[in-house]
């Protein structure tokens, strides 16, 4: 239940802090007084989309501000929790919305700011608000689907949702079907490219770092000849000599000799000895490395052709699919991958024929449990609404929810129903959205939400002026509704009728005051002698409006 309302700077409210009690309230006062202002103040706390024009002129903002005490106190600790928020010690909800100028609203649960949806769908079991204009919610047929299958109950309500889960996967899946079908020749045209590139890419058989071993071997194949009369006439010099030249260690062998003999004589020529014999050993074993050089020297033209035609198959290759070896390859993984996608989409199409006809048996079997749930909750319903009437001054009306096949199972489940009346004993039954006068609208919506409320307790209900159009007994009797309903839930109802307010357990009167420029809304709670003053001002007595206001 609501426990506190506090409102600032909205519309004509300057400030307004409201405590409220259990049972029926009623709000009351004269046409323009405010009344609804602050049902567009409580619709803003639950949730409703603000508009800048509720700021009160002058101000920068609004702020509207609740304490709830939820029925279920351990059930909102656990949902709290779950958001991150800490719940107040003594079970309350602190509500607050914040509107700026410039459009902003803020959104806080015990002072923990969350976006707006997640904020009403957190707080949607909290209260129910049902103005004037939302009867207009009961001449929209495809809402009449909804509020069947909300009085058949939570187990039924979780067998439709589930039933439209299966209905968006199977319009998913034929989607999915759909467009593979209507892409079918390109696929194949797509796989005819990536088939031919793996084959070329594939046929060459490439390694990782073979380019730049084809390189150097074409380089050295390609050199043979020269190399080896380098390294041939380096040797020569070195080692072997020629006819009309000695080698240079033939020459050096001779120094080496003279050297020797020079440090014989003179011992300070030993160091250069020395020093000439390793030159000496250190050509020999460069002469023996030169031969061994000579050796691997590979003369090979076919080798060498060979080669160079690897050389330009792979560059071939490179200008098609990447820079390197190693970017072709990695290219080949990626159209390897992409082959292996679109060849196996036609295994696809069979698979997905598969689902759907899996979903669909699975859809018509729990579309056949809804709908005959549906056919005895349409029974009941209307039975229990017929029984409402009654009790709503409307004995002798006949009220039928009437249900009919839809062409596919996914949609609504394989029906549609709408609600029909006779709202006068022999007249046959007609489309309610046809027939039904304002009064009766606002009886039928209080009964609907007598019947769909019976798991709900604790809730806080409002009710803006659903007696409208009503008098004499027909309104007295949806007073005594909504007494009624006060003894299971909170109930605020605005009322321009002395018989509905007759019977509240709080009554707040509302009238408008000019101070200085300004005017002001401004509420007072009124006691037993007042609230008889105000119910005399509502059958049409003069000047008792003035009156409360003077003894406020």
């Amino acid at each position: 239940m609501l426990l506190t309302l506090c409102i600032e700077n909205f519309a004509l409210i300057e400030r307004l802090e409201l405590e409220l009690a259990e049972g029926f309230t009623v709000f009351t006062g004269e046409t323009g007084a405010g009344k609804s202002i602050i049902m567009d103040a409580l619709a803003l706390l639950t949730g409703a989309r603000g508009a800048t024009e509720f700021i009160r002129h002058g101000a920068q903002e609004t702020r509207v501000s609740g304490v709830f005490l939820p029925a279920d106190r351990e059930g909102w600790v656990v949902k709290l929790q779950q958001q991150g928020i800490e719940p107040e010690e003594d079970g309350t909800i602190f509500l607050e919305r914040v509107l700026n100028l410039n459009g902003r609203s803020q959104c806080r649960i015990n002072g923990r700011l969350m976006p707006l949806n997640q904020y009403r769908e957190l707080i949607g079991g909290l209260a129910e608000i049902h103005a004037q204009h939302q009867q207009q919610f009961l001449l929209r047929p495809e809402r009449h689907l909804e509020l069947l299958d909300r009085y058949a109950g939570r187990d039924h309500c979780q067998q439709v949702r589930q039933l439209v889960q299966l209905a968006r996967r199977y319009r998913q899946l034929l989607a999915t079907k759909e467009e593979l079908q209507a892409s079918g020749r390109q696929r194949w045209r797509e796989i005819d490219l990536l088939r031919y590139q793996l084959q070329e890419i594939d046929k060459a058989q490439l390694q990782p770092g073979e380019e730049e071993e084809l390189l150097e071997r074409v380089q050295l194949l390609g050199q043979a000849e020269r190399l080896a009369q380098s390294c041939g006439r380096a040797y020569e010099l070195l080692a072997a000599g020629s006819g009309r030249q000695p080698a240079a260690l033939d020459l050096l062998a001779q120094v080496m000799e003279e050297v020797k003999q020079l440090a014989r004589l003179h011992q300070g020529a030993t160091p250069l000895a020395t020093e000439v014999e390793e030159c000496y050993y250190r050509l020999e074993e460069l002469a023996r490395e030169l031969n061994r050089y000579q050796e691997k020297i590979e003369f090979d033209p076919e080798g060498l052709e060979l080669a160079q035609e690897r050389l330009d198959l792979i560059k071939q290759l490179c200008k098609k699919y990447g820079s390197t070896v190693t970017d072709v390859l990695a290219y080949r993984e990626q159209i390897k991958l992409e082959l292996n996608k679109l060849e196996q989409a036609e295994e696809n199409l069979e698979e997905i024929q598969l689902q759907l006809e899996q979903l669909e048996q699975e859809g018509k079997e729990l579309a056949e449990v809804v709908n005959g749930q549906r056919r005895q909750a349409a029974i009941l319903l209307a039975r229990a609404i017929e029984n409402q009437l009654a009790d709503l001054a409307m004995a002798g009306s006949r009220f039928s929810v009437q249900l009919s096949p839809t062409e596919h199972w996914s949609q609504n489940g394989g029906s549609d129903a709408e609600f029909f009346l006779s709202p006068n004993p022999g007249e046959p039954l007609k489309p309610l959205a046809k027939i039904a006068s304002g009064g009766e609208l606002s009886r039928i919506l209080l009964a609907l939400r007598t019947v769909l409320l019976t798991e709900e307790p604790g809730i806080t209900l409002v009710f803006d002026e659903v007696d409208a159009g009503l008098s004499g007994a027909a309104a007295r009797k949806v007073g005594e509704k909504l007494a009624q309903l006060g003894q299971q839930y909170q109930v605020l109802s605005i009322t321009h009728s002395p018989a509905v307010a007759g019977l509240a357990d709080q009554h707040f009167y509302i009238y408008k005051e000019v101070v200085g420029e300004r005017t002001f809304t401004r509420v007072k709670t009124l006691a037993a002698e007042e609230r008889l003053t105000e119910l005399a001002r509502m059958v049409g007595g003069e000047h008792t409006g003035e009156l409360l206001k003077a003894q406020g």
